[in-house]
């Protein structure tokens, strides 16, 4: 949806009434989530009228749960049986003309089941959240297969220093996971690299274990 909004110290949001008790709701961070609480127990609880994800938010039980997942940063309201989202919202503080802009915004309300859910909701948020361009006659773009549905190919790029590939794989569930990386690219040598790109081991196969919440880089040449 499109929004033109002209007036100062408005706020528009969505909500939805929904019908499970839990006391916590799951929030979407980079290579991850947290959980905050919907309880309103002590002055901390309290103070998290809004709290912030990055894609989506998610309330479950063991058969139920429910999702909002989003294309931008937002705010969200997860207490008693509301879950909600600030779409735009105008102010003088800390700028002057906060939200007084054409903007769009745009979401999706998914119920899942509660068992696989938070799998599911981070693979519908990551495909709500991916442009696919038109390409031509390109014969094959499966430059890296993984086994495992639960690891993400997070980053493919050439290396800041050398002439070399880096690719980048993260596990954001809460258990181990064991693959297997299939890559369709010219190379000699693996590394395990930092964040910097230093090499720090050489592999001897493309087989790995990542921990909850973990990622790996890795550099071929």
């Amino acid at each position: 949806h499109n929004l033109d909004l002209k007036d100062m110290h408005y706020m528009l949001r969505t909500s939805f009434n929904i019908d499970i008790d839990t006391p916590e709701v799951y929030c979407d961070i980079q290579f991850g989530h947290l959980k905050r609480s919907r309880l309103n127990d002590t002055r901390i609880n309290w103070a998290q009228y809004e709290i912030p994800a990055q894609k989506w938010v998610l309330v479950k039980d063991d058969t139920r749960s429910v999702g909002l997942i989003t294309k931008t940063k937002n705010g969200f309201y997860a207490k008693d049986n509301i879950l909600d989202i600030t779409l735009s919202r105008s102010s003088d503080y800390p700028g002057k003309t906060l939200g007084i802009e054409k903007s769009s915004y745009s979401y999706v309300f998914a119920p899942l089941n509660g068992e696989s859910s938070l799998e599911d909701i981070d693979w519908l948020a990551n495909e709500y959240n991916t442009f696919y361009p038109e390409v031509g006659n390109i014969e094959n773009l499966d430059l890296v297969n993984i086994d495992n549905k639960n690891i993400y190919l997070s980053a493919l790029k050439k290396g800041i220093n050398d002439n070399a590939y880096i690719i980048r794989l993260s596990n954001p569930t809460e258990e181990k996971q064991d693959f297997s990386l299939e890559v369709k690219l010219d190379y000699n040598q693996a590394f395990i690299v930092n964040s910097v790109e230093d090499s720090l081991e050489e592999l001897s196969s493309l087989k790995f274990s990542l921990e909850p919440f973990s990622f790996i880089s890795i550099k071929l040449k």
